[in-house]
Formats: C-alpha cells, sequence, structure tokens
C-alpha cells in the first residue's frame, strides 16, 4: 500500500469527510426519489494502480462491458445539459454519463504512443471506450474535461495529454467520434472554492484565450469540471454564467471513498432537473481513501454496483 496519497486524492477525500462529519456520521440524502443518470467521472489509465484515480486497461474495460451487459447507454454532459438524452439513447436503455478528468497522457496515448517514461498503460482511455461502445453498436459519447497543469503530479505543466502544441492535431483525429467532445478544467488546475466573480472569470478567459489562439476553441464545450471538484462563490457561477458555459460538473466521492451514505445520481426526466452548476458524478476506481486518509484497493466492479447499479430510480430512456 503506498505511504502517500495525491494532494487531488487527499483534498476529494477530506471534502467527503467533512461532509460526512458535519452531518453527525450519518447518511447523506443525496438525491431524492426523482429518477436520475449516474454520471462516471474517470481520470487516467495505469496496468499497475498506484491511486484511486487509475484503472488498468482491463479493469477500464471490463467496467464499461459489465455496464453495457446491464443496459446502459454512453452520454456526454451536452446531452445531459441540453435535454437530449432521449434523442440518442435508445428507448428503455439508462443513459451513463462519462467523464474524464485532466485530460492524462494514457487518456488519448498508449505507452508504444507516447514512450513518456513515466506512463504505464498498454491501450488509452479513448480506445477502450471507443471501442467497448463500438462493439455493441453504440455511439461513442463522452465528455473529456482538459486542464494543462494536472497530468501526473508534476510540478511542472504537463500539457494537454502531454504535449500542449499536439492538442490541435488530436482533435482533428478525434473528429472521427464527434460526440466525444472536449470541455474546460480550467487551464492551472488552481481549486475553485474561494473564488468570487472576478478570480473565476480570470480562471476561465485564460484558458479560453488559449484555445482561441490554439484555433481549437469551437471544439470545446462551454462545460466546466471544478478543480478538486469543489464550486466557487455563487458569485464565481454568475461570472461562468457571464461567459457563456450552460454548466458545470462536481466531484463527489463513491462509497468507496470515506463517505457514509449513496452516491449522488443528476436528477433528469426528459430534461435536467438537477441545478446546472452542481451536477454531481461519481468517481470510478479500484481503491479509495478511509477515513484516515489511507489508500486501499478493491474490485472497480462492486463498486460501480454499490455506487451506480444499485442506485435509484435510475433514468429510462423514452427515446
Amino acid at each position: 500500500m503506498p505511504s502517500t496519497i495525491s494532494r487531488r486524492g487527499f483534498l476529494c477525500a477530506l471534502a467527503a469527510t467533512t461532509a460526512w462529519v458535519a452531518c453527525g456520521g450519518k447518511a447523506l440524502a443525496l438525491s431524492s426519489e426523482k429518477p436520475g443518470i449516474p454520471i462516471a467521472m474517470f481520470h487516467k489509465v495505469d496496468e499497475s494502480p498506484r491511486y484511486p484515480e487509475d484503472l488498468s486497461s482491463a479493469q477500464l474495460g471490463g467496467i464499461f462491458n459489465y455496464a453495457w451487459d446491464l443496459g446502459f447507454y454512453p452520454v456526454n454532459m451536452s446531452d445531459i445539459l441540453r435535454g437530449r438524452v432521449d434523442r440518442v439513447v435508445p428507448r428503455g436503455l439508462k443513459p451513463l454519463g462519462i467523464t474524464c478528468d485532466d485530460t492524462h497522457r494514457s487518456v488519448i496515448y498508449t505507452l508504444e504512443q507516447s514512450k513518456h517514461q513515466d506512463q504505464r498503460n498498454q491501450r488509452s482511455f479513448y480506445e477502450i471506450f471507443t471501442s467497448s461502445a463500438a462493439a455493441r453498436g453504440f455511439d461513442p459519447r463522452a465528455t473529456l474535461f482538459a486542464s494543462e497543469n494536472s497530468n501526473d503530479r508534476l510540478p511542472e505543466p504537463g500539457g494537454y495529454f502531454g504535449n500542449t502544441s499536439a492538442l490541435p492535431a488530436i482533435l482533428k483525429t478525434m473528429a472521427k467520434t464527434p460526440a466525444v467532445e472536449l470541455a474546460y478544467h480550467t487551464r492551472t488546475h488552481k481549486r475553485m472554492s474561494k473564488m468570487g466573480y472576478d478570480e473565476t472569470a480570470a480562471s476561465l478567459k485564460d484558458q479560453m484565450e488559449q484555445f482561441a489562439q490554439m484555433g481549437v476553441a469551437d471544439r470545446v464545450v462551454k462545460i466546466l469540471s471544478y478543480p478538486y471538484g469543489l464550486p466557487p462563490s455563487d458569485k464565481g457561477i454568475a461570472a461562468l454564467k457571464d461567459l457563456g458555459f450552460i454548466g458545470a460538473v462536481e466531484a463527489m466521492p463513491g462509497v468507496n471513498e470515506g463517505r457514509s451514505g449513496e452516491a449522488p445520481l443528476c436528477d433528469y426526466d426528459g430534461k435536467l432537473l438537477a441545478p446546472p452548476f452542481h451536477i454531481p458524478r461519481i468517481n470510478i476506481g479500484p481503491g479509495g481513501y478511509d477515513r484516515n486518509f489511507k489508500i486501499y484497493f478493491a474490485d472497480p466492479v462492486s463498486d460501480f454496483d454499490k455506487d451506480i447499479r444499485n442506485r435509484g430510480p435510475l433514468y429510462l430512456s423514452k427515446g
């Protein structure tokens, strides 16, 4: 078991534990009896997972195949926010939001393609996801949230997918799967929980201007994943709206991460019922942090059952 944890993992675990303690250690009422869509959050692929954000190629492929066997169908965040789930998901199937944070190298590249000394994946997230969906005749639909300074645990910028200058070419390659969309995660991945209007606006303008200079702004949807999963103040959210953002996702640790109670669904019934700038997600991984912030590992498919399969009521497409 590793003796240290990442700063991001520590903050996620701390946020979960704080919420648990604030409620006297009782299970939180995280969703009503309204139907909902589970939104899965992934990070990177590592053949020997070291952190709760890591999944091996086999584990990730197993989760997707298991989900499709259970009647889930992938959707992206634009589908949910724009109320078009019924148009893209066949009738009677259960939509499952697919999101991936940080644009780590392993999201796009295999070890052979990247040859980065710290990379440890045989297949990429993009390859595993799109091939597993296509094998069932599904349209691959997912949202990749991009941050330039959040690859691995490096002190210096890691770039988008490990190489900022390659982003236009990567997006050109991804054009064959237009429903796999790129969205915002801020350029510097700074915690936003104490940001007001001006600081929030500056943080997003920085990334918007960068994408414009790179000529890819029209390929990036105005949806935000809050760094470390924590939203800014109400004034900060007002800044996001003024910049044209249509929604944002949080990062709610699941039952594997020191959380008491059930993981949340995103309330949805033909249209989004949850607050568009406070959309919950469920971290999917092979492990978690206990309340002493120690890492432990478990079977990710079993955790999928705990966090997603056994939650309800799940929304069924009317398409």
